[in-house]
Formats: C-alpha cells, structure tokens, sequence
C-alpha cells in the first residue's frame, strides 16, 4: 500500500491508532523498518519525534497561512507579506466584480485548494467554489496527523498573484532550519503544476543535491541564485529562532523578497531521505535536547 492511499483513508480507517501508532505504521510502510522514538538518531526519525512531542502554540498559528501575517509582523517582516485582497469563511462569497483581473486563490489550513485566477481560468471559478467549499470542511490533522493544524480555523485567502518578469509562476526557495540555523535549501520549479524539479544546496551555496537522490531532477547548471539569497538566509533564520525545526519557503520577484509560509513537518515528517549517511548526517544537526517525549494519553 502506498503512502499516498493511506493517507487518502486515514481518518476514517486509523482513526482508533494513537498519533505516535499512525506514524510507526506510516514510517514502516514507507521503509520497512521500525520507528525508534525512544532513542531517535535519524532526520526523520527526530522529525517524527518533534511533530509528537514539541506542542507549541504559535506553531499553529504559524502553520495558519492566514494567521502567520501576525507572526510575520511580530518579527518585523510585515514587508515580504504578499498583498491579501480578502479573507473568506464561505467561498461562495467571494465576488470576482471586488477582485483584480489576476489573483491566487487558496485555503489556510492544508495544502489542498491552491488556484490562479485569471482571464483563462475565470470560467472556472463556479467549480474553484465547490472545491474550496469540500476542502474547508477538512481538517487536514488526520492526513498524517501534524498536531499543528488540529485546532487551525478554515478560509480561504485571496492574494496577489506573484509572476516572474516573463509572467510565469516564480521559482520556490525552501530554507531548511535546524534549531534556527539554516543547513541546507531548496530551489524548486513547477510546484502548482504539480510537475516540481528540485536541487538541493548547503548554507554556503554549494551542491548536496548528491545527498539526497542518485541523479538530479533540475541540473545545477539549469539554476541562478538570486543575488539576494543571503538576505533570504537571513530572513529564514530570523523566522526559525523560535523552533527547532521548520522549513521557510521564500520567493524572489526582481529582487523583492516575499513570504510564502513555514512547514514544520515536511511531507508530514516522513521525510525518508533514501540515503542512510544524509539521515544521519542530518539527525546529528537537529538537537531535541530537553523534548520530553509525551504520553500516549496526552496526545
């Protein structure tokens, strides 16, 4: 059985599994070995262990798409925020005649429910609303159990379309930080198209894309960084100090920095990076010194 079709029926059918059973059960599927929480060395495995341990409460309202703008402002990044058109607790009530010609539509609670609106997709709006209006009766905790999102209140936002200079959808930098530090990033191309190729760097700007798959799926050579990708280190770092682990997806629009939002348990921490030495390497750098593991009964 694949990840994917668990997750699918995962509330109604592992209901009755604890959080901490769900991923032992999720992690074996995926790797075939047993989840070792008691004594955790690996990424993923100390990954696993902060998404059942670590409750704190401004993660949900940093995992919030919506909410974090009051994070963001607590840091005094109101500047990357992108320009929010309106907020939506019914889809149904969103008047395209109140919006501008191009706008990106998404919920604040997953990752499902993401649209661009435009002259080409406008016919399609009627269907985005039953869609969104599916979605908004979710809560996305039971996927894969990410306690972050559990108490998270559903709408949908509508926001500024971000393009390149050649009109298309913009390159996504993901910063990857280990108790508010970044180790290594991520650039990545064609995300909404659900087409993504990625290539992994270290904080000096070097290739580990090595590391982590045996060949590349977006060549080194196919890449600029931005001349502003210290800043965006910065800036990532300046967000992660709070956390002991959180991914911050940022994006470069001619030079203007822009938030995209922070992931705390990357693919719901089941990260399972194929090489062994990269796990390790990687688990050696993420302290959870001082998470005391909960009980099942406080979950």
């Amino acid at each position: 059985m694949h990840f994917e079709d668990v997750t699918q029926f995962g509330k109604r059918c592992l209901a009755p599994l604890s959080d901490e059973s769900f991923d032992s059960l999720i992690y074996y599927l995926k790797t075939r070995k047993r989840l070792n929480l008691a004594n955790p060395r690996t990424y993923t495995e100390k990954l696993l262990y902060i998404k059942r341990n670590d409750h704190n409460p401004l993660m949900t309202v940093c995992a919030d798409k919506y909410r974090v703008g009051e994070y963001l402002a607590q840091c005094g990044c109101v500047s990357i925020q992108k320009r929010i058109y309106g907020i939506y607790q019914n889809p149904y009530e969103i008047d395209l005649k109140e919006l501008p010609d191009r706008f990106f539509l998404k919920c604040n609670h997953g990752s499902r429910g993401n649209y661009l609106v435009d002259s080409s997709t406008r016919g399609d709006f009627p269907a985005m609303q039953k869609e969104l209006a599916s979605i908004l009766k979710r809560n996305y905790y039971w996927q894969s159990r990410e306690w972050a999102y559990k108490e998270i209140k559903p709408c949908v936002i509508c926001e500024e379309a971000l393009l390149d200079s050649q009109g298309s959808l913009p390159v996504d930098y993901k910063f990857y930080c280990f108790n508010g530090k970044v180790e290594y990033f991520m650039v990545s191309i064609g995300e909404y198209e659900h087409h993504a190729r990625n290539h992994k760097f270290g904080r000096d700007c070097r290739s580990v894309d090595y590391k982590f798959k045996a060949a590349p799926t977006l060549p080194e050579s196919e890449i600029v960084l931005p001349a502003n990708i210290d800043e965006m280190i910065a800036i990532s770092e300046q967000l992660a100090q709070p956390f002991r682990h959180v991914r911050v997806d940022l994006y470069d629009i001619e030079g203007r920095i822009v938030f995209g939002e922070l992931t705390f348990y990357s693919n719901g921490g089941f990260v399972c990076i194929p090489n062994e030495e990269t796990e390790l390497e990687l688990g050696n750098l993420l302290s959870i010194d001082g998470l005391a593991r909960r009980s099942k009964s406080n979950e």
